[in-house]
């Protein structure tokens, strides 16, 4: 393990030490992410999104397609993006969301999604800085966060995806995938009383 790598997990352990004391002090808040708005009222966006979270994407695409609004160029790029990253069409949901950048329109959540799609073009690399982009505009966007902690764990790095997942139920108790993936963690390490606090903090929010 060279220099650079000790200063890695040294910096890691700091964090997940202070995310722990969080965790133990009872520092956590039971309160939801306070996403920053990004919709425009008067315009079709909110039926754009109501298609969306109904994976109702090709008449979402449909509808995208019939706006000309100058004005709201940039978010109908970013919407056009997701609608391509939801029909796995990865390298063109890329090209919409750099579109929306050129119109100034940057969100945590366009940051967000342009990792998962750099994620399923296989470039690591970019879906790191996107990520971290995304949670230093967002601390408390738990969706990424636990995302980019899947990410991470995928590709090995345990240490630093055990970060995150603390990090997120630090901004959001609630949030049971992340206590249930710890408890994995956990269990895998043979830290079984950590591993049986994260999965009765994984049951108390969602019993089945």
């Amino acid at each position: 393990m060279d220099f650079n790598d000790k200063k890695l997990v040294y910096e890691l352990r700091k964090q997940l030490r202070i995310a722990n004391e969080a965790l133990e002090n009872k520092l956590v808040k039971e309160n939801q992410s306070n996403w920053p708005s990004h919709n425009n009222e008067g315009s079709k966006l909110k039926d754009i999104y109501d298609l969306l979270s109904r994976n109702d994407t090709e008449k979402a695409l449909n509808l995208i397609y019939s706006l000309n609004d100058y004005d709201i160029s940039g978010e109908k790029s970013y919407l056009e993006g997701i609608c391509y990253l939801k029909l796995k069409n990865y390298y063109k949901s890329i090209i919409c969301l750099d579109n929306a950048r050129k119109y100034n329109f940057v969100t945590p959540y366009l940051e967000h999604n342009q990792a998962l799609a750099y994620i399923g073009i296989g470039n690591d690399e970019k879906s790191i800085i996107h990520f971290d982009m995304a949670l230093k505009l967002l601390p408390s966007f738990s969706e990424c966060r636990y995302n980019y902690a899947l990410f991470l764990l995928g590709k090995g790095r345990t240490l630093q995806a055990e970060t995150h997942f603390i990090l997120t139920l630090i901004h959001q108790i609630n949030y049971f995938k992340s206590s249930f993936e710890l408890g994995n963690i956990y269990r895998k390490d043979n830290k079984l009383d950590k591993a049986i606090s994260s999965y009765e903090l994984c049951l108390r929010y969602n019993p089945r």
